[in-house]
């Protein structure tokens, strides 16, 4: 796990790891951070946030925040926390961009 990511990320990702499922405000503040990362977001995270956000515009914190069976059932946000799992999660999104089965 990258240490230096923002707090405000880390308290994001601790409380949707630790819930069954995804309260409201905790997708706002979480398209909040995707909209207009702060600067010690790891350059990677940015990239996802924003190829994400073209592909599901305000449907990206969702998108973010739910499971996914390519990444072993973690959630876009926690695989791209390590450099191996955001290339995961990028090739993920490129196959969805050109319609290939994710």
């Amino acid at each position: 796990m990258i240490r230096d990511m923002s707090d405000t990320l880390n308290t994001i990702l601790s409380a949707l790891t630790a819930g069954q499922h995804v309260e409201e405000d905790l997708l706002e503040r979480l398209d909040a951070l995707v909209t207009k990362p702060p600067p010690d977001i790891p350059e990677h995270m940015v990239q996802i946030f924003a190829h994400a956000r073209e592909l599901f515009g305000k449907d990206t914190a969702r998108w973010l925040s739910k499971p996914h069976w390519n990444l072993a059932h973690q959630m876009p946000l926690q695989a791209a926390q390590s450099l191996e799992g955001a290339q995961r999660v990028e090739d993920l999104l490129t196959r969805i961009a050109v319609g290939m089965p994710s």
